[in-house]
């Protein structure tokens, strides 16, 4: 029996008679995912349980992910060092990178440890597989939904950003004030094409499907709010496009008669235009029709215009300009020339405003509803010696 017990001492202590015994840990790992599925670019949380069964103790204990992959990344937490026939307990933590794919994965989790042996130091590790999902946000939340509405909404939420950021923008453009449009079902067609095609370019460009902006809420929110420019981009154009028009060829009472001249010369280079008769809240009145950039109704006067005698003495003759029944031949020589006062104008007819005379040269109707009754192509200028 005393001989039994030494033989067994002898071989923990790693002698068994002339040849040398190794000492080998006995190492025993469980883990548990706090869940079995997580979000892209979300962390996945393991338990991780260190069993030493074994009479020497552990070191530079370290979890790595085997093979390496640029879908996930592997952090710890666990202590380096563990006792002989003691137990600790760490945290995995799984990172998903923008490069996993979405689905079923089971990756390895391989524990590595030393331990002396003697003074030799040897090291060894275990392998430990873990299985989860990686699902799409708010993938839970479409399961109560039919049959493939998940991937439905994931096209079209892009779409829809970028429509209800549209439509707002226009209506601020028209100035309507803040109005949210109504997506109609006619539009669900067309922006689930959008987004296939949208859903196609990226799979293209950077190999993902567009739900990767979901994958976080700062992320989410980035791609939420780029989406929503994107809509706004075409409606800044157009307002930045309205704003220089008006600026530059909006009719305005206190247009000069060159400016006057310029602008409708802009939109009818041979000077022929129409005087009409409107009627503006039942009244009628009338003058040149004009309009503003966003289509509203003005009335213009109808002018002479005649040489000045002290400013043309370099031969200049009205008829090189302008023909006897007020054809513009050259509407460029022209505004040049009564800029340098070589030429002046006149009243011909005044625009008629409820009956009254109006002596302005622009007259505005507002934004009321006007009626266009009658229309009668003319000059604008009528040519005097």
């Amino acid at each position: 029996m005393l001989a039994a017990r030494l033989s067994v001492a002898a071989n923990c202590l790693g002698f068994a008679g002339d040849k040398p015994h190794v000492v080998t840990p006995d190492v025993q790992l469980q883990a548990s995912p706090e869940t079995g599925a997580v979000n892209k670019g979300n962390d996945l949380k393991i338990a991780l349980v260190i069993n030493n069964n074994g009479a020497v103790a552990l070191q530079n204990i370290n979890v790595t992910l085997l093979p390496e992959s640029n879908e996930f990344a592997v952090s710890s937490s666990i202590p380096e060092t563990l006792a002989a026939f003691g137990a600790s307990t760490g945290v995995v933590t799984v990172k998903t990178t923008d490069n996993a794919a979405f689905g079923k994965h089971k990756i390895t989790l391989f524990t590595q440890y030393q331990w002396m042996d003697g003074t030799e130091v040897r090291s060894s590790g275990r392998a430990l597989p873990v299985e989860f999902e990686v699902d799409r946000q708010f993938e839970e939340e479409a399961k109560a939904l039919p049959g493939g509405s998940s991937a439905m909404l994931y096209l079209i939420l892009p779409i829809v950003t970028v429509f209800l950021s549209y439509g707002m923008m226009e209506s601020l453009r028209k100035g309507q004030g803040l109005q949210i449009p109504e997506f109609k079902a006619a539009y669900i067609a067309p922006a689930f094409l959008v987004g296939i095609l949208l859903n196609l370019a990226m799979l293209a460009e950077i190999k993902h499907d567009e739900s990767f902006v979901y994958a976080d809420p700062k992320t989410f929110g980035y791609a939420l709010l780029a989406f929503a420019v994107a809509g706004c981009f075409i409606p800044a154009i157009r307002w930045i496009g309205q704003g220089f028009r008006w600026w530059r060829w909006a009719y305005s009472e206190d247009d000069s008669t060159v400016d006057y001249l310029q602008k409708v010369l802009r939109v009818a280079k041979t000077g022929m235009v129409d005087w009409a008769v409107v009627t503006v809240k039942g009244e009628d009145s009338e003058g040149i029709l004009l309009k503003q950039p966003d289509g509203t109704i003005v009335l213009g006067q109808q002018l002479q215009v005649f040489l000045n005698a002290d400013k043309a003495k370099d031969g200049s003759k009205l008829d090189q300009v302008v023909d006897a029944k007020g054809k513009v031949l050259d509407a460029e020589t022209l505004l040049a020339w009564a800029r340098q006062g070589k030429v002046d104008f006149q009243p011909l007819q005044f625009i008629q405003l409820s009956g009254n005379k109006y002596e302005g040269i622009i007259a505005l109707l507002g934004t009321a509803d006007v009626q266009v009754k009658t229309r009668e192509e003319v000059s604008l200028l009528t040519p005097v010696s």
